[in-house]
């Protein structure tokens, strides 16, 4: 009885709201049946009167309980599509594939369409009995016209990552088939339907693709097609297959890519086909060549001959080779098989699963059943296809390369000339791959060199020697022999090749398998991708949960009187440190030290009480209120006080309160009380020799403080027991120079030659140095039984107080990258912020409080990728800073007091009391490393002399003074104290004071004789030089091949990763078509393309500044966000399984000070990685112009220190106004040492390099230099705004390739060489301005006026502006344009550069004099910009 199945079609098939009737008369007969399944039909329509369908999402549960309750009745081995209660597109699913994807997934099947009006039910009847024989198949009843529904949610399933947009049916296309519309239709994403045709017949390309293997099927075949290009059909056949794509360039991309193709073993041949496209939708049985019904092709021609033509039918009854071969992947998008489909499409063919009636009375009925089927097809055809594109969007399309296809002059993919013949990216068969792949060698490993030159790093292309005037050659590195395997360009003219020393034995480390170079689908996805996830990645740990939960701790009830106990010990917790004794100025007033809050009267407690506290107390108190204030004040009251109780964390509060209180009852080793007594004792005679050798000298000692030579003896010693390795520490000038000679090993008689006033570095090093107060040293200081040992770094400083904090942390975060360790070191679940790395700062009390970079810097100590796992920190508070006294230094109580901002604990200390000094470092180090937080240690002393030892301070301060010249200094105070308690005498003193003079009166004598030592290319420097005098050029193109990896890679995302759909189109898709096609690569591609080839090359990459990860003109998205999650995805982070180096996106806080100080000391760290630190806006650099004078343009020169630190700065007068146009590149051009003489030209090794970059390649270029270079400079680049998606400013792929490089001057590009003769006038110009040139130029129509771009303006190009000289003889006028006004840009830098070096006078075409950078007033600018033209056209 086919009843049921009948009636389950029509509600289906039928879905309406108005058909009440027709409802209830199906649903009272088909409760007449006594099948199970039908009686919950009847259940759903009185649970759903008002959707009456099963394909709703209000129906969901419903239907999921109807498949369970019809898996009951009917065998387990049949298909859920047999009974038709799933729409066609679910027809090669299973039962379970269908029920797993519709609970999976939130898709909504296809409904079909609705009637206008019904037909009588008993005609309905009587009708479906007749026409469905077979018990199978879908009908749409009645003879009026359908009404269609637009493609919304009821009629075409939509994922929820689908980025392709929902369209509407065409209005006229299907009109007189399929019945009228009811709304008007939006615009189609698509080409429309031709009028009066039920489907659109596109231009399409057969081809034939032949000797295929038994394991490939359609599914198979299109899959690999659709990575090039897009496919309309393909139909699989016994051993071959024809392919329908869209255009003959399709074609013949195809035929490039895959003819002669290894297969899953097998060659298979791909060539256009000889048969006839169909002329209509479907000829159902009749041959495509010759429309013969009696066989199909293909090899037509028309069959007699040819049985073996004949096309296989979708199904056979054997399964074996006469059946037609179709997808075993159940995904919804493959719907039913095509040859189904096609039939369908034609209402002139008959539905081979529903007969023709053969009443005539049924005809237009079944007309219009077809015309519906022929509707649905269409629909789900085009869905088809819009999903395959969502896919690819969502997904990334991979670049595939075919490494074994026939090359021709279109092809597009041209692979390295070593990797040919072998690789398949679907077989994963590779049997020639290069070596030093960070992945187990294939089975037949062949010794085939590296791609192209990349076995070992960059060379420069040559080292160019000017004609005007000479300069030094660099002929002492002629007898070097270039690497291995470097195909180096033959010099030019006059020029000598020059290979570097360093970085010339770095192997490139590639990152991928072949089968990851070639398929970037096979990548590895796992957790370590996210950034913003639980278990975190490269640079950015997890947060650690507390290991104390508030509301689990322990409540015990407690007596009022306890309570009013634990109130006196919590008010000494919180406010003890106000009564303790730390001051050593003080004077010994009781009413100065009076907190009410410690009275225990308010309590309600007496001290007079001898009343004995209740044994049953859960309080561990002294036995009455009297002695329990007593040891309160003890302990914290005494010569040391801690603030603690306003952290948030009640684990920090309580491990603070039961450390401190320990550490005060522990009594030091006597070995530790003499150690810091003799090296107090030293420090004092230090200062007492240089004042008796050097008595006019400003040595800024530590007289007054020499207490901290207990702090850091206790932070030094006690680091390896921590587990750490280094060291990183910054100070200020007072008691510096103590410090460096007596515990860290700095050599003294190189101080005396300081002093002395002599050179402070060799003279075959290039270096000014710096004052005495800034000398630095780096050393091992080991243990007391020398079994362990820590590495100490003392940076060098400027004047400029507190600048050296950040770079401190700098250095320290990458230190740690350096090692591997802490933050970078993700793949250890064990590992914590600051692991084997500590950060050590001291601060003066004036500087601390004033400076408005330490608040900077205090602010990013607990930010992700700048934290540095805590610092500890010492005040060296000696009470006044030159003549100003607290009270005017500071608005707050204490010169810590801003370290509660950021949630740290702060420990005062008696600066005379040295072991209170050494309790008090001891307790920070425990803190730091349990909770790798900030700690301070606010250490009150005094100072012994004025600001200098020359100044007199009695005169600003008579009180404080003639107190201090009364007392006894703090050395001879603890001596004498040390030989009162019997540990020290006064003969070991003398001793001690005698063997330390001889000592230094040795190292004096030897001052005048010892030569000078420079220490600055050791460690992580070894192999580096200082940058020649010489001008080279380097070769910094890669491989092309590993760019379109790299490109792909850089968008590629997990498959469950949702993507913003306006990125999955506008960089995503946009990306890999620039990397298919090579042309227009812009900016921000460009910019991956570098930090990615960095990353081959073993380089990390770190890019720091505001908003970087998106970029503040959303340019890069080197960040991807999930839109469901709010995870962060770095693509290029994910490049291959073994990768091991990695980009570090910094989003930094609303500061320019401290970070830019954070990136410089990351950079000095280690030259092996590329640096970065970018301005919102170029014009806010000035934020940080300490950090620019002081460390960047004159760090090396004072102290050796290199930098490559790459500042970009966006820059570009386009109406945006004062604060958001220039960069101000005057100041950076007049920072730099360029020579004004150009005598001798400038070279390598001025300050930093200066740059405006005007295309994509040129910012390639200058990235890779950054780290290809065996030198380190800082760059400064004049960023782009505007030319980031400019036409102009992108490149082709080719000019990214092997033997390119960075070109100072760019000559006009639009003038030929036989035409450069006819120019009358040479414009220069800089930046962006160019491009207004060329396009006003164009609109004028000039052809004898030339346009050259000066790229680089330090070292400023002498030789390049020459060249460019000689190409224009007859030019007599030569101007310069600039954006900028006459007294910014560049203007005054070049003028007096162009008149000695290159024998030009310029005349200056610009904007005047103004006292801002750029006009806010839209019509001003304007003007202004059409003014600089004119003025420069018409000069």
């Amino acid at each position: 009885n086919n009843t049921p199945t009948f009636h389950l079609n029509t509600i289906i098939y039928i879905p309406t709201k108005k058909d009440k009737d027709l409802y209830i008369k199906i649903i009272e007969s088909a409760k007449e049946d006594d099948d199970e399944w039908i009686e919950l039909l009847g259940q759903m329509y009185d649970n759903f009167p008002n959707t009456k369908c099963l394909n709703d999402l209000s129906t969901n549960e419903f239907f999921n309980d109807c498949l369970e309750s019809i898996n009951k009745v009917f065998d387990d081995k049949e298909d859920i599509y047999r009974l038709n209660l799933m729409p066609p597109s679910f027809g090669l699913m299973t039962k379970n594939a269908v029920k797993n994807t519709y609970h999976l997934s939130n898709t909504v099947p296809v409904s079909h369409f609705k009637l206008k009006k019904q037909p009588n039910s008993a005609k309905l009847k009587i009708e479906i009995q007749k026409m469905n024989s077979m018990g199978k198949g879908s009908i749409n009843l009645g003879t009026v016209k359908l009404q269609s529904l637009p493609l919304q949610s009821r009629s075409m399933i939509r994922l929820p990552n689908t980025t392709m947009p929902m369209t509407k049916i065409p209005k006229e296309d299907l009109a007189k088939k399929c019945g009228g519309f009811s709304k008007e239709t939006k615009k189609l994403s698509r080409p429309p339907l031709k009028r009066g045709r039920t489907i659109q017949i596109v231009d399409m390309v057969k081809l034939f693709v032949g000797n295929l293997s038994d394991k490939v099927d359609s599914h198979r075949l299109r899959n690999l097609f659709l990575e090039f290009v897009n496919v309309q059909e393909c139909d699989v056949l016994k051993n071959f297959a024809f392919v329908h794509v869209s255009n003959e360039e399709d074609a013949q991309k195809v035929i490039d890519r895959f003819n002669n193709y290894n297969l899953e073993g097998r060659v298979i041949s791909i060539e256009r086909s000889t048969s006839k496209l169909r002329k209509d939708p479907g000829m159902g049985d009749k041959c495509f060549t010759c429309g013969a019904c009696d066989h199909k092709t293909p090899n037509c021609p028309h069959d007699c001959v040819n049985p073996h033509g004949v096309k296989r039918p979708n199904t056979g009854s054997d399964g074996g080779c006469t059946a037609k071969r179709s997808s075993s992947n159940s995904r919804i998008i493959n719907g039913l098989s095509k040859s189904s489909i096609v039939q369908s499409l034609n209402p002139a063919v008959n539905d081979p699963e529903l007969a023709l009636p053969p009443n005539a009375e049924l005809k237009p009925l079944y007309d219009a059943y077809i015309d519906s089927r022929a509707q649905y097809f269409y629909f789900r055809e085009k869905y088809q296809k819009e999903m395959i594109r969502a896919q690819q969007v969502s997904t990334t399309p991979t670049l595939i390369y075919d490494l074994t296809g026939k090359g021709t002059a279109a092809r597009k993919f041209e692979p390295p000339a070593n990797l040919v013949s072998t690789f398949n990216p679907t077989t994963n068969n590779f049997t020639a791959p290069p070596p030093n792949f960070n992945v187990p060698p294939p089975t037949r490993p062949l010794n085939v060199p590296a791609p192209g030159p990349y076995g070992k790093s960059s060379v420069p292309v040559a080292n160019t020697a000017p004609t005007f005037p000479v300069i030094n050659s660099s002929s002492s590195f002629t007898s070097i022999p270039p690497p291995i395997n470097f195909s180096v360009p033959p010099p030019a003219a006059g020029t000598t090749p020059f290979f570097p020393t360093a970085a010339a034995n770095r192997k490139m480390k590639f990152l991928f398998s072949p089968q990851q170079y070639r398929n970037i689908r096979k990548l590895d996805i796992t957790k370590k991708c996210f950034y913003n996830c639980k278990n975190g990645i490269f640079g950015c740990l997890p947060e650690k949960e507390s290991s104390i939960d508030p509301l689990s701790l322990p409540i015990k009830s407690m007596s009022p009187e306890e309570a009013q106990r634990l109130h006196l010990i919590n008010a000494f917790r919180r406010y003890g440190y106000l009564k303790a004794d730390i001051n050593p100025l003080e004077i010994k007033n009781e009413k100065s030290r009076v907190v009410p809050e410690l009275n225990p009267k308010i309590y309600g407690l007496s001290v007079d009480s001898e009343e004995a506290i209740s044994s049953s107390s859960s309080i561990d108190t002294p036995p009455n209120i009297s002695d329990l204030v007593q040891h309160l004040e003890n302990v914290y009251c005494g010569k040391i006080g801690i603030e603690f109780m306003h952290l948030q964390n009640v684990e920090e509060r309580s491990f603070l309160a039961q450390n401190f209180e320990k550490i005060h009852n522990t009594e030091l080793l006597d070995e530790e009380k003499v150690n810091v007594l003799e090296l107090m004792l030293k420090s004092q005679n230090f200062d007492n020799f240089l004042a008796t050798k050097f008595p006019t000298l400003k040595r800024y000692g530590c007289e007054g403080s020499e207490s901290m030579f207990g702090f850091f003896y206790e932070i030094f010693s006690s680091s390896p027991e921590n587990d750490i390795s280094n060291i990183v520490m910054c100070k200020a000038h007072r008691g510096r120079s103590n410090l460096l000679v007596e515990l860290m090993q700095f050599p003294v008689v190189q101080m005396f030659r300081k002093i002395k006033g002599k050179p402070e570095f060799p003279d075959n090093i290039s270096g000014s140095g710096d004052v005495l107060s800034h000398l630095t040293s780096s050393f091992d200081f080991k243990t007391k039984d020398n079994n362990e040992s820590v590495h100490i770094t003392m940076l060098p400083n400027p004047s400029h107080l507190e600048a050296v904090n950040p770079v401190a942390m700098g250095k320290a975060r990458g230190r740690a990258n350096t090692l591997r360790i802490g933050e970078y070191d993700y793949s250890n679940k064990n590992s914590k912020i600051g692991d084997g790395v500590l950060c050590l700062q001291v601060h003066g009390d004036g500087a601390f409080s004033g400076q408005g970079v330490v608040w900077e810097s205090l602010a990013m100590s607990q930010i992700p990728h700048y934290r540095v796992g805590g610092s500890i920190h010492l005040i060296v508070n000696n009470q006044v800073a030159f003549t100003a006294e607290s009270r005017i230094g500071r608005s707050t109580s204490h010169a810590s007091d801003m370290a509660k901002g950021i949630d740290c604990p702060i420990i005062h200390v008696n600066g005379d009391s040295p072991e209170d000094v050494i309790k008090a470092a001891k307790l920070a180090m425990l803190y730091r490393m349990k909770f790798r937080k900030d700690v301070f240690v606010n250490m009150l002393s005094f100072r012994r002399w004025g600001h200098n030892e020359l100044d007199n301070a009695s005169i600003t301060q008579p009180v404080m003074y003639d107190e201090i010249e009364n007392r006894d200094s703090i050395p001879d105070e603890y001596c004498e104290k040390m030989i009162y308690q019997g540990l020290y005498d006064e003969e070991r003193r003398k001793n001690l004071l005698k063997e330390h003079n001889e000592y230094l009166q040795g190292e004096f004598k030897k001052a005048d004789t010892t030569p000078p030592v420079a220490k600055h290319l050791e460690g992580n420097w070894k192999n580096f030089i200082q940058a020649p005098k010489s001008v080279t050029v380097w070769d910094t193109g890669f491989d092309i091949d590993y760019l379109r990896f790299i490109g792909a890679a850089s968008v590629k995302v997990p498959e469950d990763f949702l993507i913003h759909p306006h990125l999955a189109k506008t960089h995503i898709q946009n990306r890999i078509s620039k990397m298919e096609s090579g042309e227009n690569i812009d900016w921000g591609t460009a910019e991956a393309l570098a930090f990615g080839s960095c990353l081959a090359q073993g380089f990390d990459v770190r890019i720091s500044g505001q908003d970087v990860g998106r970029g503040t003109f959303a340019h890069r998205h080197g960040m991807l966000v999930d839109q469901k999650t709010d995870e962060i995805y770095i693509p290029l982070n994910n490049m291959g399984e073994k990768q091991e180096n990695f980009i570090e996106f910094a989003n930094s806080l609303l500061s320019e000070e401290a970070v830019l100080g954070f990136e410089y000391g990351y950079s000095i760290e280690n030259p092996n990685r590329l640096t970065i630190w970018e301005a919102q806006f170029g014009d806010f650099f000035n934020g940080a112009q300490i950090m620019i004078d002081t460390f960047i343009s004159s760090g090396e020169s004072k102290w050796l220190t290199q930098s490559g630190l790459v500042m970009l700065l966006p820059h570009g007068f386009d109406g945006a106004g004062p604060e958001h146009s220039s960069c101000r590149m005057e100041r950076f051009l007049q920072l730099c040492d360029s020579k004004e003489s150009q005598v001798p030209v400038d070279g390598d090794d001025v300050n930093m390099w200066i740059v405006n970059p005007t295309t994509s390649a040129q910012y390639f270029h200058l990235l890779r230099r950054q780290v290809v270079t065996n030198y380190r400079k800082p760059m400064i680049v004049v960023a782009p705004k505007i030319l980031l998606r400019h036409s102009n400013a992108a490149s082709k792929l080719e000019d990214f390739a092997p033997g390119t490089y960075f070109k100072k001057v760019i000559d006009d590009t639009k003038i030929d060489d036989s035409s450069k003769k006819n120019v009358k006038k040479v414009i220069f110009v800089s930046g962006k301005h160019a491009f207004a040139l060329m396009k006003e130029r164009e609109d004028r129509n000039i052809n004898d006026v030339a346009i050259v771009r000066v790229e680089c303006l330090c070292p400023f190009p002498v030789i390049e502006l020459n060249e460019v000289k000689k190409k224009y003889p007859n030019a007599k006028k030569f101007v310069w344009s600039q954006e900028e006004p006459r007294n910014a840009g560049a203007w005054s830098f070049i003028s007096p550069r162009f008149t000695n070096a290159v024998g030009i006078q310029l005349t200056y075409a610009g904007r005047k004099e103004i006292a801002w950078t750029a006009t806010a007033i839209a019509q001003h600018h304007a003007k202004e910009h059409q003014d600089v033209l004119d003025s420069t056209f018409s000069i």
